[in-house]
């Protein structure tokens, strides 16, 4: 994902260099953080008009070079300190618990490794499901009193009986998950 922000990041900032290098009429501007911002340059008859069926007679639109200098500047900023519109990412906190150097150097070890971390799993889904199928049957309980439809009452449906049914399974695979 990052990958792709960074392509496109620069694909843009290839694009506004490239336009501002060919159109050699933009307003240069008279400070880059700007206090002042430099005029518009006016659109002129002599600029090349657009032909072909959706765009005939358009004329093209300048843009002002300050502008593409603050653009980059807060495109450039926004990746080094992110955006600050976006919501904070809440961290969890790494509940895991890493191999030891005597799990990863025994083969038995690794393997009863693996499975004290697929049983802590197995009983986190089994807490979690205990929690939430109360409310997911409350919801199904308030929508149909509400009077939604049953075909959308019957996604809560279908979830609560898929959790129902994972939960089932695991207990009866691994009985010592009992709460």
């Amino acid at each position: 994902m990052k990958r792709l922000w960074l392509l496109i990041t620069i694909g843009a900032l290839l694009g506004v260099a490239g336009l501002v290098f060919w159109r050699s009429d933009l307003a240069v501007p008279r400070q880059v953080a700007g206090q002042q911002l430099p005029h518009l340059v006016p659109v002129s008859d002599s600029l090349p008009q657009w032909s072909g069926p959706h765009g005939a007679g358009l004329q093209m639109q300048p843009v002002e070079t300050a502008q593409v200098h603050a653009a980059a500047q807060t495109m450039a900023l926004a990746r080094q300190q992110g955006d600050p519109r976006s919501p904070p990412i809440k961290r969890r906190a790494d509940t895991s618990e890493p191999p030891k150097q005597a799990d990863l150097a025994n083969g038995d070890a690794f393997n009863a490794y693996e499975q004290r971390m697929s049983t802590k799993t197995y009983q986190n889904f089994i807490q979690a499901a205990d929690t939430e199928i109360p409310k997911i049957q409350a919801q199904i309980q308030q929508g149909q009193s509400m009077g939604i439809s049953p075909d959308r009452l019957a996604v809560g449906v279908e979830k609560l009986q898929r959790m129902q049914n994972m939960r089932a399974q695991l207990l009866a695979q691994h009985p010592e998950l009992q709460p």
